[in-house]
């Protein structure tokens, strides 16, 4: 069904139930009917270079392994997308989305992602837990890749080229993947350290401050004591001095 001017899917397709693949590329679709749900054979949907401002929520009933949905006017996902267990590729990008759902966290069989040139500033910790083999983050306004992407440990691929990126740095992004995982575990282990070393010149300004306080009262009121006794005074070594003439 590509290349055909569809403004809307044809209501017929939704009553194919045992529809594994669709094909509904470069079409002018701007909504998905809720009837789709009823494609519970449907493993590969192929919605890129449409008009789609938005992906429904029943989208997320199916059995999907692949999920294309690049180039579109997408400016966020469904927060149920966590509920496409068998999915492992997922394409969004050339989209105008912000955020990525918390949720997207729960893909467990997720192998591919990309989000290239969205608007996406933060990327979500719990990416770190997924068996990412492809990840494409590249074109977006992301200053920093968390240090607990490090554990990635299936990763092959990673392409971030066009980011604002200060952690880690560009000159350190530039020489490759292995660099990289070797700047965020250095990051890791100076943020483990990084409370004490905080919390204990805190610890010693307080305990030296303290006791400063005191000992100034101390001092006034030991020097009030030395100036009633004489001791230490002008006026006192003349009396000494007298009473030991």
């Amino acid at each position: 069904l590509s290349k055909n001017r569809l403004t809307d899917v044809p209501s017929e397709v939704c009553h194919l139930v045992a529809l594994e693949t669709i094909n509904l590329y470069h079409n002018c679709i701007r909504t998905i009917p809720d009837s789709i749900i009823s494609l519970q054979s449907l493993t590969s949907l192929n919605l890129s270079r449409n008009q789609l401002g938005s992906l429904p929520a029943c989208l997320c009933g199916l059995p999907l392994r692949v999920l294309n949905a690049s180039n579109n006017k997408l400016v966020s996902l469904p927060e149920t997308i966590g509920q496409l267990h068998s999915l492992m590729e997922l394409d969004i990008s050339c989209n105008e989305i912000t955020a990525l759902p918390r949720h997207i966290g729960r893909l467990k069989a997720l192998r591919e992602l990309n989000v290239r040139r969205n608007l996406l500033c933060v990327l979500p910790e719990d990416l770190a837990d997924l068996p990412l083999v492809k990840f494409d983050f590249s074109c977006n306004k992301v200053s920093t890749i968390p240090v607990c992407y490090r554990k990635m440990k299936h990763l092959q691929s990673l392409q971030l080229e066009n980011n604002p990126l200060q952690s880690p740095p560009a000159q350190i992004c530039i020489k490759g993947k292995v660099h990289i995982f070797k700047y965020l575990s250095i990051e890791a282990c100076r943020s483990e350290k990084m409370p004490d070393s905080l919390y204990l010149p805190v610890i010693e300004r307080l305990s030296l401050s303290r006791p400063t306080t005191g000992s100034v009262e101390d001092m006034e009121q030991q020097k009030k004591q030395d100036s009633d006794s004489g001791v230490g005074s002008d006026n006192g070594d003349k009396r000494l001095s007298a009473t030991e003439v």
